[in-house]
């Protein structure tokens, strides 16, 4: 084979603009004596044809006399003459070499598949830093578009749509004609510069073409030994980018789209797309999201695990070194000193970046409807579990449990009472097996309580949830005594006294207004974070006492063996859905949470988690029943040497980070903000309660 390079230097910024190229790229390619495949590209200064033929004659009968034999270098003449830079032009430059593509073994294939403004590009962007791969400088549909055969001219432009019976002999070869033509390192050096002795004979090809998710067939007959990264982001995020995207003509695919009242399409052509003639900006780019996903996955599941991996745009943005490195693990590749380094800097915007980025840009997008993307949910959900595998049954309610909670109040350690103290202004005691009733709707789920125990009942000043305390039957008389807001009574032992105060039963005045003003500061100072940032810490939340109560029950189940390790997102987790004690403590900050949040809220399902050594979370967004999460940590064993185990966030101001005390509590709007842990010290144990709420008029699935 032959190439011939024309090289039409501008001396100036003018280029090759995107609409010329499209222009160019939507003419069926000219039957040319001799030519394999042809394609124009632009840099900043210049405007780049390559010409591939099949023998040297046709070569030179060509190059006599381009602008005769190719309307595109007429076109692209033409435009320098209509833009008053044909002066800039000068003497085109051209070049030809030699290559044969029997030669060159494309070695594995690396192509990165997903719906359009997923991230691709800045995926691509990083891999393409990576010494050990090759790429062509931009996506590989300009090269298919080159193929006659694969045109969509050709194919009545009913879809971008490939399979295995368009991987012809004939369109193999020039599509790997093409690529091989176009290939550079990663140090922009050409394949084709390189002397003939010293061209590789392996190469590893990186790909990202957008229309590639509908064509996943046609790679696989034209590659057989292809890799697939598979790259998908939040369906709001994904959908609200590409309806931004369409309202941009730098995304203009086609300009002329027969068929199409609005004449120019942007991303890929599925099948069916005449249908959506007069469909809002929403459903155009939501079938266009539910194409290309479905198809991907239509192909991957069909292929060996080896073959694939997918990896979600959150967990690239929240840890894009681990991200990075994990997919040239999987394509068996060396990051190199070039790709490393760019990992150790801030990431960088893609360069099809349109607006700075956040996670809830969606919400700003006024020609984005989240109700017509609804009937996506489930596509979106089998896509996040894609390659999870199969993981340990998750614990739920109906699950049972030899271990009981209780929290007697002679277990606690005294403390010595002041003398001005009196019985805590909320104080119910229940003696039979019913709390008081005022209590009842308040105090709900107790199936974990342990029973034919009298119990005290106080309300926590900052939170208003009620927690209880135990007594033994013989201390319930010294307590029928004890009145609400008044000092104790004299008959009260006093080593009995002081672990009453211990207990929060006996409370000073000034302790009691300062907890109240810490729930009153909690709340101010709460909702307007979480208004800001979709995020707020809550510092010494939970009643201290509750919170060692807590975790001794979990870590005696824990201990008991009845609880299993490991749950289908976290290996090394524990981990129960709507455990009975969680739901009572659930229940009971309803309302501390609705005033955080500015409004009613109820409560959907809660998880425990009690994460174990070496334990970590994925980059993730919350189910639609998750729109408040509340996670309080209950418990910690952390040893001296190790670092700090922070929830992070990808909040509108960027990544942030929250450390937890025991008792400390964060609140954030997990439908919208991805969230994860990095792997913990391989000794640092969690225990965390997550509370998951929605507005009180929703009417979802609540479980």
């Amino acid at each position: 084979m032959h190439v011939l390079t024309l090289r039409i230097e501008t001396g100036s910024e003018w280029g090759l603009d995107w609409s010329t190229q499209r222009s160019v790229a939507q003419a069926i390619p000219p039957a040319i004596p001799g030519l394999i495949v042809r394609t124009w590209s632009a840099t900043r200064r210049a405007a780049e044809g390559r010409y591939v033929f099949e023998d040297r004659d046709s070569l030179d009968a060509f190059r006599a006399d381009p602008q005769g034999a190719d309307p595109a270098a007429r076109e692209i003449l033409a435009l320098g003459a209509r833009t008053d830079t044909v002066h800039a032009f000068g003497t085109t430059v051209d070049a030809t070499c030699d290559m044969s593509i029997d030669t060159v073994t494309f070695d594995r294939p690396v192509f990165i598949v997903s719906a359009p403004r997923a991230g691709s590009t800045l995926l691509f962007e990083l891999l393409g830093a990576c010494d050990a791969l090759w790429t062509i400088g931009r996506e590989m549909q300009s090269i298919v578009e080159a193929i006659p055969a694969l045109h969509l001219a050709t194919r009545g432009y009913e879809s971008q749509v490939l399979g295995e019976d368009d991987a012809d002999v004939a369109t193999v070869r020039a599509l790997r004609a093409g690529v091989l033509s176009e290939l550079r390192s990663a140090d922009g050096r050409l394949w084709i510069d390189r002397a003939p002795a010293v061209r590789p004979k392996h190469v590893r090809f990186l790909d990202k073409t957008l229309e590639n998710a509908l064509r996943l067939p046609f790679l696989r007959r034209a590659f057989p030994d292809a890799r697939f990264v598979f790259l998908y982001r939040d369906l709001r995020q994904n959908v609200s980018s590409m309806v931004e995207a369409w309202q941009h003509p730098g995304f203009v695919a086609i300009p002329e789209l027969p068929g199409w009242s609005r004449r120019s399409w942007c991303f890929l052509l599925p099948p069916g797309w005449r249908d959506l003639d007069g469909a809002s900006w929403t459903e155009i780019a939501g079938f266009q999201w539910q194409a290309a996903n479905r198809a991907i996955l239509q192909e991957l599941e069909g292929l060996d695990h080896d073959r694939w991996i997918a990896v979600s745009y959150a967990d690239l943005i929240a840890a894009t070194k681990a991200q990075v490195e994990r997919i040239c693990a999987f394509c068996g590749v060396e990051p190199g000193a070039r790709l490393q380094s760019l990992l150790e800097q801030p990431l960088r915007a893609s360069a099809t970046t349109l607006r700075p980025p956040s996670p809830i840009k969606w919400k700003s997008n006024r020609l984005f409807d989240t109700d017509q993307v609804r009937g996506l949910q489930p596509l979106a959900g089998r896509i996040r579990t894609l390659h999870s595998g199969p993981g340990p049954e998750t614990l739920r309610t109906c699950d049972a449990t030899s271990v009981r909670f209780s929290c007697f109040v002679d277990e606690l350690e005294g403390v010595s009472t002041p003398d001005d103290v009196v019985v805590a202004p909320s104080l119910q005691v229940q003696f039979g097996s019913a709390p008081p009733l005022q209590l009842l709707r308040r105090v709900a789920h107790r199936e974990r309580f342990l029973s034919d125990h009298p119990l005290l009942w106080v309300q926590d000043p900052a939170t208003d949830m009620w927690s209880p305390r135990w007594l033994r039957t013989y201390q319930a008389a010294w307590c029928r005594s004890l009145r609400p807001g008044q000092p104790p009574t004299t008959n009260l032992p006093a080593e009995f006294r002081d672990r009453l105060f211990a207990a929060g039963i006996l409370v000073t005045q000034e302790a009691y207004r300062a907890r109240l003003q810490h729930g009153t500061d909690l709340v101010a100072q709460g909702s307007a974070a979480l208004s800001r940032d979709r995020f707020c810490h809550l510092p010494c939340m939970l009643d201290p006492v509750l919170t060692r109560a807590i975790a001794r029950y979990h870590r005696a189940m824990i201990d008991s063996g009845e609880w299993p390790l490991g749950d289908a997102q976290v290996r090394r987790r524990h981990g129960w859905h709507n455990e009975r004690l969680a739901r009572f403590v659930h229940h009971g900050l309803i309302d501390f949470v609705s005033k955080l949040a500015g409004l009613e809220l109820k409560p959907t399902y809660c998880y425990t988690s009690a994460y174990r050594g070496g334990a970590g979370l994925s980059a993730h967004f919350d189910r639609e029943q998750c729109d408040y999460t509340l996670s309080l940590m209950i418990d910690e064993d952390a040893p001296e040497d190790s670092a700090p185990w922070p929830l992070w966030l990808d909040s509108p101001s960027g990544k942030r980070s929250v450390t937890l005390a025991v008792g400390d509590g964060v609140l954030f709007r997990g439908c919208e903000l991805p969230h994860w842990r990095e792997a913990a010290h391989p000794d640092h144990e969690q225990i965390n309660l997550l509370f998951h709420f929605v507005p009180a008029d929703w009417a979802g699935v609540m479980d």
